[in-house]
């Protein structure tokens, strides 16, 4: 398959057999790097890690660093490995030791082919894609060093799926339309919502999901260490106009990452009823409960 690079919305995207990805530093040969991480053999101890970007999926890497850590078992403690698939050669992933958790952004089309034989288990992050778009938006203007787009702008660009991996509503339907046809698949979901509403209760379930031996008291350490955003200043909160020529970008802004309902603060009422219409059409008939605030 042919890659077409274009200049994308905010991010040079890569096209590759009908989805487009961001480009990251170390790729280049996309078709190659794709092939050979669907060639990665699979291991049953393997924990993969997918959901769409800004969906939480920073937190729970720290969330399991730390469990494989503390965890009584020491073969996890000795030697759990953290990897992107999305930059990582495949060379480097086959040569970790066990067990590898491996995190990717990649629709499941695109990840190792033997996950749906081997039964690795699959912890899929599910974030509502209101808070996903302001989340992405206000990253992707910092990477860009600039605030010459406007929300509209990036609003148009999510809800035309031109966000890269496809865009988040066919992303979301895709994995929800695969887990519900391979049911032997061993797949745990984590709203992010609720692992900020309730984190001591998600994490006890992460544990018991993991198979990883830890007591009441450890996971209470774990959580207060992990998930207490007391020390993280609230975010500021951006007056604009929808259709304003400029953002003003302050580094206050990049809190809004793990907070629940900041979009109430930036759709406008116009705004947020083109994302429900866009919601409907999309994710009719999935079932998918998504959450929206606390």
């Amino acid at each position: 398959m042919s890659e077409t690079l274009r200049p994308g919305n905010y991010l040079p995207l890569l096209g590759y057999n009908g989805c487009e990805f961001p480009v990251y530093p170390a790729d280049k040969d996309l078709h190659s790097h794709i092939t050979q991480i669907r060639d990665l053999a699979v291991r049953q101890e393997d924990v993969f890690i997918v959901g769409y970007p800004y969906s939480g999926c920073r937190s729970l890497w720290k969330i399991l660093s730390r469990l494989w850590t503390l965890s009584t078992d020491d073969h996890h403690g000795r030697t759990g490995q953290f990897h992107m698939l999305d930059c990582t050669s495949a060379d480097q992933l086959a040569d970790l030791p066990s067990p590898r958790v491996l995190n990717s952004h990649y629709p499941l089309r695109y990840l190792p082919s033997q996950i749906l034989t081997h039964q690795p288990k699959i912890l899929y992050l599910l974030r509502n894609p209101k808070d996903v778009c302001v989340s992405q938006h206000l990253h992707t203007e910092r990477r860009r060093g600039r605030g010459d787009r406007t929300f509209q702008d990036f609003l148009d660009a999510f809800l035309n799926h031109s966000t890269g991996y496809g865009g988040w509503f066919n992303y979301v339907r895709q994995y929800q339309q695969a887990f519900t046809e391979n049911r032997d698949l061993l797949v745990h979901t984590l709203r992010f919502e609720d692992t900020q509403a309730n984190p001591y209760k998600q994490t006890r379930g992460l544990c018991k999901f993991l198979d990883l031996d830890m007591d009441e008291e450890a996971i209470s350490d774990l959580v207060e260490a992990c998930c207490d955003a007391s020390h993280i200043q609230p975010a500021k909160r951006v007056k604009k106009e929808a259709n304003s020529d400029n953002m003003a970008t302050t580094p206050d802004m990049y809190y809004t990452e793990g907070q629940v309902g900041e979009w109430k603060n930036w759709l406008t009422v116009t705004q947020d009823e083109e994302f429900d219409e866009a919601i409907r059409e999309h994710l009719d008939g999935t079932e998918l409960d998504i959450r929206y605030s606390l």
